[in-house]
């Protein structure tokens, strides 16, 4: 593939189009300056602040997974991963006419026939006179110029997209691993990115559904809708309060490594810093209520400062938090900490940054349980009202 001049590419066109199941702005942006037959697009979700690190997704086209659902690959449920992601914090998706890793859509379908036979996704390329990747992304790192974006976090498995966008001037900041989407007939798909190519890929983590289901029933005259969030697509607010904040720092962190091992996108995950503990309940309560998230984590330290009772900031923080997953049925996870002895010695400050690194963990490893535990509810209740539905239909 052909690349364009250095800062040759610029803005052509920019239009804003609705999409379904975005509620914010989309804007479809066209560029002059790419190779000619090239048509990538951006889209822009969103008010971008190029003054800081913009959440970006580079997405190749797979006409066979984003349109059609194909379960041979991961493309078309990381595609709409990435949408939530970046409708819910802003950012840009480049969506890249590279069908195929670059070599085509009618050489992809060759491909797969090979694949039938028992080559694996690089062997087949190869088998086809082609390399196993033939994308540049330097077009990627123009189209980012011409946006005014020099720094990106990337929403991506695969490392070379970050080490070609810093062979081409894009600062990468963070790598986001999109979430888990393996089923029986792209396993092996997956393994061989995973095992050729180092793509982070947990294999054996928990496995997500690429999209939201959404089932009506009808009953008389009244509609019934069960909607069920993916964990793909599940958000996360973590609430800590800044009093020992350098502890404090380490229950995210290890929360954020954590929860990424899990399959969890990083990206889905927003940080709130209050002041201290006993504004967190108020804020859980809040965010809660927002309708925006599916769990929700508070970390802080209340430490006995001799003359205080921390012992009832404590019991009213930890207190406050379980009221507010009665009242909104929007589990709340806890990581307020009230230690009976705490001193300033370096001694005891290792042991309590060791330990709040611990707890984040162990945070992250109840969210996912718990995510995981409440979406087999919902499938249990959706399925019982639906035979109860069709046991009806028959006795009438």
């Amino acid at each position: 593939m052909s690349t364009p001049d250095q800062h040759s590419v610029q803005i052509r066109q920019r239009v804003r189009i609705p999409l379904r199941g975005i509620a914010g702005p989309v804007d479809f942006v066209s560029f002059n300056g790419l190779p000619p037959g090239d048509e990538p697009i951006a889209l822009v979700f969103g008010t971008l602040q190029t003054n800081k690190p913009t959440l970006l997704r580079l997405h190749s086209e797979c006409l066979t997974g984003d349109v059609f659902h194909s379960l041979k690959c991961d493309c078309g449920a990381q595609l709409h991963e990435a949408m939530e992601a970046l409708s819910a914090r802003d950012g840009v998706l480049l969506y890249l006419r590279q069908e195929g890793r670059g070599i085509g859509l009618y050489a992809k379908l060759d491909a797969y026939q090979l694949q039938a036979r028992g080559l694996d996704t690089f062997a087949a390329n190869r088998a086809l006179g082609f390399g196993d990747d033939l994308r540049s992304f330097a077009d990627s790192a123009e189209m980012l110029r011409a946006l005014g974006i020099s720094e990106v976090e990337l929403i991506s498995n695969n490392p070379d997209k970050a080490r070609q966008l810093e062979a081409h001037g894009i600062r990468v900041v963070r790598v986001h691993p999109t979430a888990l989407h393996v089923n029986a007939h792209n396993r092996s798909y997956l393994a061989a990115k995973k095992q050729q190519h180092a793509h982070t890929l947990n294999l054996d983590g928990p496995t997500v559904q690429p999209t939201s289901l959404t089932l009506s029933l009808n009953s008389g005259s009244n509609d019934m809708t069960i909607e069920r969030t993916p964990i793909a697509t599940s958000r996360i607010a973590f609430i800590q309060a800044s009093w020992h904040k350098d502890i404090v720092d380490q229950s995210r962190e290890g929360f954020l490594s954590q929860i990424q091992t899990l399959g969890y996108p990083t990206a889905n995950v927003d940080i709130f810093t209050l002041p201290g503990a006993f504004e967190i309940p108020l804020h859980a309560k809040l965010l809660a209520q927002s309708g925006k998230y599916q769990a929700i984590v508070a970390a802080g330290l209340v430490v006995d400062g001799g003359i205080y009772r921390h012992d009832f900031v404590a019991q009213s923080v930890v207190s406050g938090l379980m009221q507010v997953q009665l009242e909104t049925q929007v589990p709340v996870f806890s990581v307020v900490l009230t230690p009976h002895h705490f001193h300033a010695g370096e001694e005891h400050q290792q042991f309590f940054f060791n330990h709040f690194d611990i707890k984040g963990r162990e945070a992250a490893n109840a969210v996912a349980q718990t995510l995981h535990s409440l979406r087999h509810l919902a499938d249990s209740r959706s399925s019982k009202l639906a035979n109860t539905e069709q046991a009806s239909s028959i006795s009438a």
